[in-house]
């Protein structure tokens, strides 16, 4: 098996044995599962451009802990942004969109599945988990502002991203991160209505 595909194996495995459907059963193999879960780490550290503190090694070990698949593949598709690795990063995140790697059974998990529907430009379905999060969460931040990124980059929507971030600024207390990610947001429907009127 190529590097890649055990990656992508080794993450569907991982999911699954993890997951809802199947959690219970596989309690009898819980040392074999810890295994794995360091497997994943190894190979997913020399993936990651990291920082002299380590923050994406700590978020890595922290999505394993939870095991939170599809937020290892968003985390690895985040660094994988050059085109020599552009097959990687597809393939991370079509193997999150077709159900390949299993959603955990908990919000943060579903919210990095909105983000690999977004990653793939798949708005419809993006939305949809989104807007879900946020209404199960209406004191998360994070579930609200994602649904405002969404808008501001699905076309036509301009107008709903507009309202979103004003809603969320109004409601909201935000720390210079979540500012720093509407900012981009409104920077995008800038960049994209003065594009419209050239």
């Amino acid at each position: 098996m190529a590097p890649l595909e055990f990656l992508i194996c080794s993450l569907a495995f991982a999911s699954i044995l993890s997951g809802p459907k199947i959690s219970p059963l596989s309690r009898p193999f819980a040392d074999d599962y810890a295994r794995l879960q360091a497997n994943i780490e190894t190979l997913c550290i020399p993936y990651l451009t990291d920082d002299a503190a380590l923050a994406k090694a700590k978020t890595l070990r922290q999505l394993i802990q939870t095991h939170d698949y599809i937020g290892i593949c968003v985390l690895l598709a985040i660094d994988l942004q050059d085109e020599t690795r552009k097959n990687l990063r597809e393939a991370l995140i079509d193997a999150c969109c077709s159900g390949s790697i299993v959603t955990a059974a908990h919000d943060q998990a579903s919210r990095h599945l909105a983000m690999c529907f977004l990653l793939r430009k798949d708005y419809g379905m993006a939305l949809q988990i989104a807007r879900g999060i946020a209404t199960r969460n209406p004191d998360w931040i994070a579930a609200h502002i994602l649904v405002a990124q969404i808008l501001a980059e699905k076309p036509g929507s301009e107008d709903d991203a507009v309202q979103k971030i004003v809603e969320i600024r109004r409601l909201y207390k935000l720390d210079a991160d979540s500012d720093a990610t509407l900012a981009a947001a409104e920077q995008e429907l800038k960049t994209r209505k003065n594009s419209s009127v050239t």
